[in-house]
């Protein structure tokens, strides 16, 4: 399972099964997902819209990829503009955002690794000088 949060929203975050809706489907394949009409795409999941009132028109996914393994999905919501729906452009430009994330998160892990390294060989000198 995927855990949904919803940014600037009072909305409970909800768990995505992985190859289920838009979300789902995207950590699945690692491929991207451009609909310009949400209702009209079988794996569009309405239920944020029936909670909260919104009403979702057109929906850009895109995989967080870090170490050749999908990690997170950003999704954008309703294209705002003279067009009501993404772009290539817009394609491109959180494809970019997504990729960024993806390496951070790779160089937070990295790091997260080192420091536990470097704590268990603290913990193995203490046990060491104890035995000692």
């Amino acid at each position: 399972y995927l855990l949904c949060h919803i940014a600037d929203e009072d909305f409970e975050g909800s768990e995505v099964e992985w190859g289920k809706g838009l979300v789902g489907t995207v950590a699945q394949t690692s491929k991207t997902i451009n609909i310009a009409n949400a209702y009209e795409d079988e794996r569009f999941c309405q239920d944020f819209d029936k909670k909260s009132g919104y009403r979702t028109r057109s929906i850009l996914t895109v995989p967080i990829i870090a170490k050749k393994s999908v990690v997170g999905v950003i999704q954008a919501i309703n294209k705002m503009g003279p067009a009501d729906h993404f772009s290539d452009d817009d394609v491109v430009i959180l494809e970019t955002i997504a990729n960024n994330a993806g390496a951070i998160i790779r160089e937070k892990r990295a790091l997260q690794s080192l420091k536990n390294e470097e704590r268990r060989g603290k913990f193995l000198m203490q046990l060491m000088a104890i035995s000692n």
